[in-house]
């Protein structure tokens, strides 16, 4: 019997965007990245400006 691909859910440590704002004390929708994944972002990635527009 073949085996199937079962894809892996994606795992963060907020689960919904309200988390999201509870944890940084409730910031705009408009001012949170979904990319990278909240709670997944590394040093590099913050000083990549593509990722940022430049802010910093």
């Amino acid at each position: 019997m073949p085996a199937t691909a079962v894809a892996a859910k994606p795992r963060t440590k907020f689960p919904t965007i309200a988390d999201v704002q509870a944890r940084l004390g409730n910031v705009p929708e408009a001012r949170i990245l979904s990319f990278p994944a909240p709670g997944t972002a590394s040093a590099l990635d913050l000083l990549d400006g593509s990722v940022t527009d430049g802010r910093a």
